[in-house]
């Protein structure tokens, strides 16, 4: 899940909240290139997840497997949007924001987002934050945490909101 915090003109917050689509990816872009777009926080969850688990199920059984593995979520994501895990993943959009304060927060043992996956997200960000000498990206790993999203997240990620946002 990609929350996108962005101020309008008049001070108003406005909340997009979508997994990652064609319009997450759009807002991605544009936090990138628009200054109106503050902080950015990928938690790494969701909380609607049964139109994806269908998708994932249905994809399993179409390509006869009994578990949901890499191929079957390759072939779940070319099905929602053709390229988006391989042109447009995490780790070629994710670092292009950079100079927007950023969190990813993440249970450890989330089977569907799991940790091995945003390695390359995190290498190729802290590189691009290295690079220009800035400190606000903070990864954030809950031990004994699945696919769900806490107290202590919701926390931390209020915390961080608190840091960036106040005026």
């Amino acid at each position: 899940m990609l929350l996108l915090y962005s101020f309008s003109s008049e001070a108003r917050i406005d909340l997009g909240k979508d997994t990652i689509d064609k319009e997450v990816v759009e807002k991605a872009f544009d936090a990138h290139s628009l200054t109106h777009f503050k902080v950015i926080v990928e938690p790494g969850i969701e909380h609607e997840v049964t139109l994806s688990m269908l998708k994932e199920a249905k994809a399993r059984i179409d390509l006869g497997k009994y578990t949901i593995d890499k191929e079957v979520l390759e072939n779940v994501w070319n099905r929602i949007a053709p390229s988006l895990a391989f042109e447009f993943d995490s780790h070629h959009t994710v670092p292009v924001v950079a100079v927007r304060p950023l969190l990813i927060i993440n249970g450890q043992d989330d089977p569907r987002c799991l940790l091995e996956g945003l390695d390359a997200t995190i290498s190729t960000t802290e590189k691009v934050f290295n690079t220009h000498s800035l400190t606000h990206f903070k990864v954030i790993v809950k031990p004994g945490i699945g696919h769900e999203v806490t107290l202590s997240m919701l926390k931390e990620a209020s915390d961080w909101f608190d840091m960036f946002l106040k005026p």
